[in-house]
């Protein structure tokens, strides 16, 4: 794909259909009836399982779309709660839990709300991690990198509420 957008086309389609397997294992290309003259201006070479970049960071959105169609880069987030959540400002549940119950209106009435939520967090990024583990000493961990900053604005913590995660921090270990 990235040859055909180096040569100056666009293929228009990305459908899996497209997309064939010969006898010998190589990938074939089919079916240009969409495609258009194409000035790419993505980098020469396509950086398989690194981070996804943001796509108004990258140069040609139909690459763009294939690399994550194919799922070829690692995802910057992870799903919970029917939301995206940045991996590098919550590499851990205990990062996810502290954020989410500093913010109103999320305080919890009992320590049985931080449990319950914790488990879904934890659970949340086991699948993460369970999937893309094994390129992090290609592109980095994330649970070994200090989060970003801003993953605690917006707080409105109180004392009580401090003292109920450290006790389940303390707890859970």
């Amino acid at each position: 794909m990235l040859k055909i957008h180096l040569a100056g086309l666009s293929l228009g389609e990305l459908d899996a259909e497209h997309f064939l397997l010969s006898d010998a294992g190589e990938v074939r290309i089919v079916n240009f009836g969409r495609a258009n003259v194409h000035k790419c201006h993505a980098k020469k070479e396509l950086d398989v399982q690194a981070w996804e970049p943001k796509q108004q960071d990258y140069d040609c959105n139909e690459l763009y779309l294939l690399m994550q169609e194919f799922e070829l880069w690692t995802p910057g987030s992870f799903t919970f709660l029917n939301s995206e959540w940045p991996i590098f400002s919550y590499p851990t549940y205990e990062h996810l839990v502290e954020f989410y119950f500093r913010c109103p209106p999320h305080h919890p009435a009992m320590i049985e709300e931080v449990e319950e939520f914790a488990q879904e967090a934890r659970e949340a990024l086991d699948r993460f991690y369970a999937q893309y583990e094994e390129r992090f000493p290609l592109i980095g961990d994330p649970r070994m990198i200090k989060p970003k900053a801003g993953n605690d604005s917006n707080t409105a913590s109180s004392p009580s509420l401090g003292r109920r995660l450290q006790q389940f921090f303390s707890s859970a270990r």
